[in-house]
């Protein structure tokens, strides 16, 4: 309003969000009455945009409204599931689609707790939309659960497939699901087999729908018995078989207790 000359006419501006504000970013749609509708010609969906105003009044004076920013992006879309793995890296195929017809970026990323993301393993620049990409996440540790998830941008808004469920690498050796490991023991002096083996089976605790348990098995060399030490993915209770008398040595136990502390560090 202008109660002294009166208001002539407005002026009204607009620019892409990404140029800076200096006045000559801004371009000029027209100057007319208090109304306007920007034409689709100048605003363009899939795109983030500055708007503003300037007030002419018939004495020659003008004023420039604060800018406010208008958004015409359709965000993206994005799905994505495991394609393969090894010792050291995850693949996984993800397609990101996008109405507007944007170019994609891609990134994905592991994790073994589902909470500490770090930098992205792989990204993907410049990729079209609608057609499916491989991405590898490498120089992963041997023998471990990671989580995963794959984020996509159109450089103006983000999606991502959120935290997806464990894929644990290879053992070393071939593309083994069963790691063993030598840890030493107390039974008639010798030494015993860590193995590591993947079981799908029922959680006792949780009562939570279908949970995952791995049994780490304790094979003595010298009797061959085998001992579980079960845990629980999602809980985290132990359970466990105490080891019996070893027929080699009648009257020496397995120290399974001792053996746990010995090579917590390599439980799963």
């Amino acid at each position: 309003q202008d109660a002294t000359s009166g208001i002539k006419n407005y002026t009204y501006q607009y620019k892409e969000t990404s140029t800076n504000d200096a006045d000559n970013q801004w371009k000029t749609a027209t100057t007319t009455g208090a109304d306007y509708t920007y034409p689709s010609s100048m605003i363009m969906t899939g795109r983030i945009y500055d708007l503003r105003v300037i007030a002419n009044d018939n004495a020659g004076w003008t004023k420039t409204s604060g800018k406010i920013t208008v958004n015409t992006n359709t965000a993206p879309t994005i799905t994505a599931s495991y394609a393969s793995k090894d010792t050291n890296y995850i693949k996984i195929n993800a397609t990101g689609k996008d109405v507007d017809g944007d170019k994609l970026t891609y990134k994905l990323y592991v994790s073994t707790d589902g909470t500490n993301w770090g930098t992205a393993k792989a990204t993907l620049s410049n990729q079209t939309q609608g057609q499916e990409v491989t991405l590898t996440a490498n120089g992963l540790s041997q023998y471990t659960y990671y989580y995963w998830k794959v984020e996509t941008t159109d450089n103006y808004d983000t999606a991502d497939t959120g935290k997806q469920g464990r894929i644990r690498t290879y053992c070393s050796g071939g593309k083994q699901e069963r790691c063993t490991k030598t840890v030493k023991g107390e039974c008639g002096g010798t030494t015993f087999d860590l193995i590591y083996k993947s079981l799908n089976l029922d959680c006792g605790w949780c009562f939570n729908g279908t949970q995952y348990i791995t049994p780490d098995i304790y094979k003595c060399r010298r009797c061959y018995k085998e001992y579980n030490v079960w845990t629980c993915y999602y809980c985290s209770k132990v359970n466990g078989n105490k080891p019996s008398v070893c027929t080699a040595m009648i009257n020496k136990y397995c120290s399974v207790c001792r053996w746990n502390r010995n090579i917590s560090h390599n439980r799963m």
